[in-house]
């Protein structure tokens, strides 16, 4: 019985341990006046692991925290906002820091 409860027991601060240890992003949107929606894909290596469709963003918001797989290398983020009626592409390329919240952000 009592190593059934030690076995619980470690089971239990594993899946604790492995919880705290998240990979975020947020993407800020630092283009005056224009507000843009964006694609943030997901890289391990060369390969696109994730994508997420990320709602409009306007100038000086934040999205909200979004989690990436733990071994993301690199988050590549296009976004599009038009402005005189012509359409723009801006694409980012972050870098990403491992069982934090990264903050990428958006300029022209």
């Amino acid at each position: 019985m009592k190593k059934l409860l030690l076995i619980l027991l470690i089971v239990f601060f594993a899946g604790c341990a492995k919880e705290t240890i998240k990979t975020t992003y947020q993407i800020i949107n630092n283009i005056p006046q224009q507000s843009i929606t964006c694609i943030a894909s997901c890289y391990i290596g060369d390969d696109i692991v994730k994508k997420d469709h990320l709602p409009l963003i306007f100038y000086g918001d934040k999205s909200e925290k979004i989690e990436a797989p733990y071994f993301t290398n690199v988050i590549n983020v296009s976004s599009v906002l038009y402005d005189s009626g012509i359409r723009m592409y801006i694409i980012t390329n972050q870098v990403i820091e491992r069982g934090k919240n990264n903050i990428i952000t958006i300029n022209l």
